[in-house]
């Protein structure tokens, strides 16, 4: 299976671009920072390739949304960061567990939400960065059942040298592939979420309805107006 995936990276965000032919191969190293390497977990192939075309089809759902005039791009990458990451498990893994205690149902859907909206935005706005770079995948391995990390390489012509990016994708042994971490140079955005999160949660001194509100807010990390 081949495959070559064209990636923008700005300020953190992933912006995810193109996609078509290049290869792999089985890497048994790698871990996930939000998930412990498996060493031992036997290699599901059929898995890890599921994983690799589920990267590739979220990167092309990528570039059709870049291709659209730039009032629809928000709306169209709105809907395809809800169907492309495991919003369960990145709830469950990033918001304080004080607060996921204290939530009920509705409040749970609204930061839901506002979660989404805050990630689609900052992908719409990571396009603007994009000069063509483009990112062969390098590694796969199965990490437990039905959950496989994609290891890529960045490269471009503007870039003084590669950058890793590797894609932690589960859902796989479902049928139902979801992105449950990006780690960029090792770096976690699920842990980077987690810690911005957990300072959000401090600042509002623990308040469930300023969180919430600050969260709603267009700019839930400045001053929340």
């Amino acid at each position: 299976m081949l495959h070559k995936i064209g990636i923008a990276a700005v300020a953190g965000v992933i912006a995810l671009v193109a996609g078509h032919a290049h290869g792999y191969q089985a890497d048994p190293g790698g871990n996930s920072a939000p998930q412990a390497a498996q060493a031992a977990t036997p290699r599901d192939a059929a898995a890890e390739d599921r994983a690799v075309d589920a990267v590739a089809s979220i990167a092309g759902g990528a570039l059709r949304v870049y291709q659209l005039p730039p009032q629809g791009r928000l709306q169209a990458m709105t809907a395809l960061v809800e169907r492309s990451v495991d919003w369960g498990f990145v709830l469950r893994n990033s918001v304080p567990p004080e607060l996921v205690a204290v939530l009920n149902d509705n409040e749970r859907r609204a930061l839901a939400h506002s979660l989404l909206a805050v990630t689609a935005g900052g992908y719409v706005s990571a396009f603007q960065g994009y000069q063509g770079e483009q990112i062969d995948v390098v590694s796969v391995n199965t990490l437990g059942p039905g959950i496989v990390r994609v290891g890529t390489r960045l490269r471009g012509e503007k870039m003084d040298e590669a950058i890793a990016i590797d894609w932690v994708v589960a859902g796989l042994d479902q049928n139902r592939p979801a992105l449950r971490d990006l780690i960029i140079d090792s770096n976690s955005m699920l842990a980077s979420q987690q810690l911005v999160l957990g300072t959000l949660w401090d600042e509002v001194s623990q308040d469930k309805a300023r969180f919430l509100q600050r969260m709603a807010s267009p700019d839930p990390w400045g001053d929340g107006q």
